[in-house]
């Protein structure tokens, strides 16, 4: 078995991720809770800083219960997971309603200009209740996961 001779880091890299880079199931039988890979090309091309024991991953997840909490866990070859559990309705107004439907168009010049996108009070509530709300749970999660290095890369 090689193992992989990853380059020493400058300082400790954190980083922030809207969407946790592994989905987590509860087996409805057992209640035993598996992981694995989540989908999407970020979480692809992160593939090789995953692998890196250096590397601290801060994201996001919708929570199974009402109220969030941190979780932390190293992934099987690598990084830290340092995962904040969001409330259903703050995911889905952080998530769903501005990085995908919002933010996503935006950075993608996809938006068609004579049709929307429509940015009305739910957007804006979405925005300042979701968005901003659980980025600054995400902000301070990623000053913890830098811990007391010097110069973090954030």
């Amino acid at each position: 078995m090689s193992s992989v001779a990853y380059p020493v880091l400058p300082g400790r890299l954190v980083v922030v991720l809207s969407r946790a880079p592994v989905t987590t199931t509860t087996d409805p039988v057992t209640r035993r809770r598996h992981t694995q890979r989540a989908s999407g090309g970020l979480v692809t091309a992160l593939q090789p800083l995953l692998g890196h024991p250096d590397v601290h991953v801060v994201s996001a997840e919708r929570a199974d219960v009402a109220r969030g909490r941190t979780l932390h866990r190293r992934m099987r070859r690598g990084a830290h997971l340092h995962i904040r559990q969001l409330p259903e309705e703050m995911f889905h107004a952080f998530y769903i309603a501005s990085a995908s439907e919002l933010l996503w168009y935006a950075h993608h010049y996809l938006w068609d200009p004579a049709r929307g996108p429509v940015v009305d009070q739910e957007t804006y509530r979405a925005w300042s209740h979701g968005y901003r709300a659980a980025n600054r749970q995400l902000a301070q999660l990623a000053v913890r996961a830098a811990g007391d290095v010097r110069a973090p890369i954030i």
